[in-house]
């Protein structure tokens, strides 16, 4: 069976986006779904990517920390070299480092759960994953709920695989979700992507800080959650540290050691 031609998949709809940026750290670029973050072997024939939107958004070569996938949009961390990447990696698995998405998922998540199940990368191995649960929001028009999760490993499609795994896959997930649903909630409500958004990031700065950024639902999300959830009703159902989506990307630097802040949340 041939490739297909890259512009024979779904295409991004909207721009990527530059976040936040430091002369000697790197960058933060908001990812759309279906924009590659770097071409390879397994993507196939060349294509535009997310690096190249990046040097195009900050006039410099980026190298990106870590990955989402093709169809997930949000926050991507990038360095300015290989030095640069391998200052934050360390950083971006420490256990303290927070990685938040929200997902609209197939039925009513009814309560908070813990997923530890192994994941397999892409050579097959299984790899030990974490992922925290909890429902934001049911719909009263559709059998989904808007859900937050944090992600303590950052394994392959970790998110879509757990929560296929407690029987709530995400909308719009060719891979791990249902086709009639993803069908239907395409038809019914304009969802022609994977409902899941990487919309936050806390990790401590390799010169010391924290490093705090989020993005906002796109417009190619935001559209659905608004007809599913009501925007006003999402307002109210995110904590105040996640309700910032809402108002639009943003970031800061936070002046407590990493020492000082486990401390506090201990």
């Amino acid at each position: 069976m041939s490739r297909r031609r890259h512009h024979d998949k779904p295409q991004p709809t909207v721009a990527a986006r530059l976040l936040w940026r430091d002369t000697s750290l790197g960058c933060v670029l908001d990812k759309p779904a279906h924009l590659l973050v770097h071409n390879s072997r397994f993507a196939g024939r060349p294509e535009p990517t997310l690096v190249a939107a990046g040097h195009s958004l900050t006039g410099q070569r980026v190298m990106p920390v870590h990955r989402l996938d093709r169809a997930t949009s949000g926050v991507v961390l990038c360095a300015w070299d290989a030095p640069g990447v391998a200052a934050w990696q360390p950083l971006l698995a420490d256990t303290a480092t927070e990685k938040d998405y929200v997902a609209v998922v197939k039925g009513w998540l009814s309560a908070a759960s813990c997923v530890i199940r192994p994941v397999r990368d892409d050579r097959g191995e299984r790899r030990e994953a974490r992922t925290e649960v909890w429902p934001v929001a049911r719909s009263a028009v559709a059998p989904c709920s808007l859900v937050h999760l944090r992600l303590h490993t950052g394994r392959l499609h970790q998110a879509r695989r757990h929560l296929r795994t407690i029987r709530h896959p995400v909308l719009g997930d060719a891979s791990h979700g249902r086709a009639p649903w993803n069908r239907s909630f395409r038809r019914l409500y304009g969802l022609e992507r994977l409902a899941l958004h990487a919309y936050r990031l806390r990790v401590a700065r390799p010169d010391g800080g924290w490093l705090e950024v989020t993005a906002p639902p796109p417009d190619d999300l935001r559209d659905t959650l608004g007809q599913l959830f009501g925007e006003q009703a999402l307002v109210d159902a995110f904590s105040a540290a996640a309700g910032s989506l809402w108002a639009g990307p943003s970031a800061t630097r936070r002046s407590e050691n990493r020492a000082g802040a486990r401390a506090r949340s201990a």
